[in-house]
Parts: C-alpha cells; structure tokens; sequence
C-alpha cells in the first residue's frame, strides 16, 4: 500500500469518527433526523438495552439546539464520562425540530419544557426520569460532577434491581 493511499486512509477515518455521534454508535444515536421513526428506535433501544442489562436514555433536541451541540462536544471531549454513559444507558437521540416534532411519541412522554431534554427508561420502556439538561450545566458546558451524580444514581438502581 503506497504511503498517500495510507495517509487517505487515515483522513477518510479521521473524517468518519468525527461524524459520528460522541453518545453513541447505533443510528439511532447519531442525530436528531426528522426522517427517522422514534417509535422503530425505541423498540431497537429496547431490544440493545434488554441485552445488555442497560437503562435508555432518550435525549431529545434537534440539530437547531445550541446547547445540544454543547452536550455533543461535552461528550466528545469527556470521553470517561461518556463511557460511563454508555456503560449504563442505550442511547436514542429524538429529534424535535420544524421539521418533525414527532407529536405523536412526544405524547407518550412527560412534557419537555426545554431541550436539550433527558428522558430515562428502563429497558420495557416505561419512563424513570424526565430530566431538563439545564441543572447539569456549569457555566457554558456540562458539570462532570453533576453527570457522575446522575450516572452513579442508575448504577445504584441497576445493582438493586439486580439483587
């Protein structure tokens, strides 16, 4: 393999993993696409979630939320954080956009006052916790102290729930 095919190889890579989402591998984690179906993904988060003995997380936003992008590049840059995240949660972003409000699933949950906004399921879908991001913040990113706080909270129930 010559060196330049090599080196397109590796910025084809590079190109891939940063478009992909810092929550999570699996489609439906990837962006809030008004194209997408949630209730297909959540019964796909279902089925990941039940596998691996994991809660869901839902976060719902759209590609217009600022602080959405905030909590993406949060993620990105905190990656212990992130893993702890996705060590316990299957996660499903919602898109909430002009677009697509997605009114319909919307209706199947509590309401959400402000976006980015969390919503915890067990792995059967009933919902835990409607969480808006906001108490999560310091100052123009996210607190690691607040997100371990949330994290360490599943990881306790999931332990309890197990014994």
């Amino acid at each position: 393999m010559s060196q330049i095919t090599k080196v397109l190889l590796a910025v084809m890579l590079l190109m891939y993993c940063s478009l992909s989402s810092a929550i999570g591998n699996a489609e439906y984690a990837k962006s809030y696409d008004p194209a997408r179906d949630p209730f297909k993904d959540l019964a796909m988060a279902m089925s990941e979630a039940k596998k691996n003995n994991k809660y869901i997380l839902i976060v719902a936003g759209g590609e217009w939320c600022t602080w959405c992008h905030v909590l993406e590049a949060y993620l990105k840059k905190e990656k212990k954080i992130n893993q702890e995240l996705l060590d316990i949660f299957e996660v499903m972003k919602l898109n909430f956009s002009k677009e697509n409000k997605n009114k319909k699933f919307f209706s199947t949950l509590p309401d959400a006052p402000a976006y980015p906004h969390f919503f915890i399921l067990d792995n059967s879908g009933k919902v835990l916790l409607s969480k808006n991001t906001t108490p999560l913040e310091k100052g123009n990113t996210y607190s690691n102290n607040k997100f371990r706080i949330l994290i360490n909270h599943f990881k306790k129930k999931r332990l309890e729930s197990s014994n």
